[in-house]
């Protein structure tokens, strides 16, 4: 594979791009996509409490100060982050590849509405 094709815009999803930001000024959010949805919500709120868990058993099994705690927090956050968008990432991937290899169409349908 040359730069060349590492460089090359899929016109189509450019045109999905441009779609979805049109579709967006004409029609607005819709009510029912202003949040997360419950199940996205229940996810996130397990992945939180699971990290939550774990600072507070770091705290209790080590009593290293204020800054020790602190660092524990920080870390937990950051592997919250990676983890959410890295699992959010995967399961978009997934669902698109998907829809590729049931019909291109379907799949530009379905990247418009992810956009």
């Amino acid at each position: 594979m040359g730069l060349t094709r590492l460089f090359t815009i899929d016109i189509y999803l450019v045109i999905c791009i441009i779609a979805a930001w049109l579709i967006e000024l004409v029609l607005g959010t819709p009510k029912f996509a202003r949040g997360a949805s419950p199940p996205a919500a229940r996810f996130v709120k397990a992945s939180a409490d699971m990290a939550f868990s774990y600072i507070k058993r770091k705290k209790t099994r080590r009593d290293g100060g204020k800054e020790r705690a602190v660092q524990v927090e920080k870390r937990a956050g950051a592997f919250l982050l990676a983890y959410l968008v890295l699992f959010s990432f995967i399961v978009t991937a997934v669902l698109l590849d998907f829809a590729r290899k049931l019909h291109p169409l379907l799949y530009y349908i379905f990247n418009t509405l992810i956009f």
